[in-house]
């Protein structure tokens, strides 16, 4: 049968063709935005010149195509072909394009690998301009699913150097990961007053969350005759303490007492063996090494305990964080998080300072997923777990934050552009009036210029009279530090 002295067939087949043609077009349009974005996201997120992405853009489309079909033309005529094309001039020129853009977005991705998810997830969406209407939260929303589609990338780029270190079979166990119920908080106890605290210390405790930072009795007491092995030790806390709480807080703390980060490894990216024998006999270890030994004397105490793999955000300023390893305890059937390396002390090129601590023991899920994201999502604790976007996007908080009651109302991202001469308000919820303050550096900056605040210390407004990217680092009472955000100063 035919219709038009076409069959059904032929039909078929120019259809088939009409939409291969389509798509060809439709991916001409697609492959030069996509560029465009990619290369202007990682302009702003490295301070770089957005105008050279739009103009390398403008290039690919529709420039550089076009340029390329007149050449080919000019070079036709010069040689006298006469024979008609088999491609149409559109058909040239979607091919053409599609040819340029890959070339330009595959050397991106080859030449950016390690920062494109990145710089797609905290500034993929540059061009909204923080706007909060309507159809840019729309916008926004679909350029950061979009994002999540190149998270391949940062997975294939992004190794975990403590990873294999460590025994598989430590991040195992058979006992389910409950969640809480959303909106729930998994604080250990109850340690709130109705009372506005005068000090920070008000808010410690020695039974919850927010620990007193003392070391647990039965370590600041521990005979020196007992250090022989981790399971002497172990055993000797265990003994000593009926409370399975204060039980595993006498295991943190030993670890983070006793153990001193390898700072020199770090440096240099070599590490000796993590297993828990070498780091009680070397008493210095990295991440794995702190958290490999207290999972050992957890399970001589018998505690359950995992050691958690994944990235953690310091204080250097890397959004996706650098690999991680920190342990999980199962305590009356619930789960809760630690981490003794980071409560030992701090790096300083290659010296370590000791600075004992307890604000990453058992502290709240929602709290510590601020810093640390597992590989594992079940073990962020959270009935909603963070897609690795979001964990780049919040912004960087630490849990002595948290642990004097703060919350953060506005803004919500970790990373916010202003034009020079303007200002950025930053909106807290204090409800017991704790002295905050600001600084505003730039990188390498010593100094800085003091945010502003109000008399209720609800309210810091940070000024930016110069282009460039700073840092705004935030204080709590006492000189604490808080937490920080990123500002880009067009």
């Amino acid at each position: 049968m035919t219709t038009g002295g076409r069959s059904g067939l032929g039909w078929t087949w120019w259809g088939l063709g009409a939409l291969l043609k389509l798509a060809f077009a439709g991916t001409a349009v697609l492959l030069p935005l996509a560029g465009v974005w990619i290369a202007s996201s990682l302009a702003a997120h490295h301070d770089g010149p957005l105008w050279a992405s739009l103009v390398a853009g403008a290039l690919c489309f529709p420039l550089l195509p076009l340029g390329w079909d007149l050449f080919a033309s000019w070079r036709r005529r010069r040689r006298g072909e006469t024979r008609p094309r088999v491609l149409t001039g559109f058909d040239r020129l979607v091919l053409r394009t599609l040819a340029i853009n890959l070339v330009f977005v595959g050397g991106l991705l080859a030449g950016f690998p390690g920062s494109v998810y990145e710089a797609l997830s905290t500034r993929g969406d540059w061009m909204l301009q923080g706007s909060d209407a309507s159809w840019a939260t729309s916008a926004r929303s679909s350029l950061f699913s979009t994002a999540e589609r190149m998270r391949w990338l940062h997975e294939a780029t992004h190794e975990n150097a403590y990873e294999e270190l460590i025994d598989p079979s430590l991040t195992k166990t058979d006992t389910p990961v409950q969640t809480p119920q959303p909106g729930r908080s998994r604080r250990q106890a109850p340690v709130r007053t109705t009372e506005k605290a005068v000090s920070p210390s008000d808010l410690l405790s020695d039974e919850g969350w927010p620990f007193a930072p003392t070391l647990h009795p039965a370590v600041s007491e521990l005979p020196a005759e007992v250090e022989t092995s981790f399971d002497s030790v172990a055993r000797y806390l265990a003994d000593r303490e009926p409370d399975p709480v204060q039980r595993v807080k006498a295991l943190h703390d030993y670890v983070a007492d006793r153990v001193a980060y390898d700072a020199p490894a770090l440096a240099a990216g070599h590490f000796p063996p993590q297993d828990a024998e070498t780091v009680f006999e070397r008493r210095t270890a990295v991440c794995a090494g702190y958290a490999t030994l207290l999972k050992a004397m957890a399970d001589v105490a018998e505690v359950e305990m995992v050691v958690v793999v994944g990235d953690a955000r310091d204080g250097d300023g890397y959004f996706a964080g650098r690999g991680h390893a920190w342990n999980a305890v199962a305590l009356g059937g619930q789960w809760y998080l630690l981490d003794a390396t980071w409560d030992a002390g701090h790096v300083d090129g290659t010296t370590f300072k000791k600075s004992y601590g307890a604000g990453y023991f058992l502290t709240p899920p929602e709290v510590f997923v601020a810093t640390h994201m597992p590989d594992d999502p079940k073990w962020q604790l959270l009935a909603e777990p963070l897609s690795p976007g979001d964990f780049l996007r919040q912004p960087h908080l630490q849990p002595e934050f948290a642990a004097l009651d703060l919350e953060l109302v506005n803004p919500r991202r970790a990373r916010h552009s202003v034009r020079a001469g303007e200002s950025l308000e930053l909106r807290f919820a204090n409800p017991h009036h704790f002295r905050l303050s600001g600084v505003v550096r730039a990188e390498g900056d010593p100094g800085g210029l003091r945010c502003e605040t109000d008399d209720e210390r609800e309210n810091l407004t940070c000024r930016f009279p110069e282009a460039g990217r700073r840092r705004v680092s935030l204080f709590g009472p006492e000189g604490v530090y808080l937490g920080r955000l990123y500002v880009d100063v067009g």
